[in-house]
């Protein structure tokens, strides 16, 4: 995503599968040491300040399929 696409969108969606996403969710909120799992079925809500960047986003929740009652 570039800046241009960053500014124009309140909310983006993103699907994924592992390993992928863990490590994409993992450098959207850390320093390139951090480490996520999500477990199949795994929903997460990420927040940046200003357009998203790497290591620039606050993780806002994780929630499981388990706990969805899937």
């Amino acid at each position: 995503m570039d800046e241009r696409q960053g500014r124009k969108h309140q909310q983006i969606a993103w699907v994924g599968h592992a390993p992928d996403v863990n490590r994409l969710a993992a450098a959207m909120i850390g320093d390139g040491e951090s480490v996520l799992h999500f477990s199949k079925g795994s929903v997460a809500a990420i927040e940046f300040d200003d357009i998203p960047a790497l290591g620039a986003g606050e993780l806002r929740w994780l929630v499981t399929a388990k706990v969805l009652g899937s």
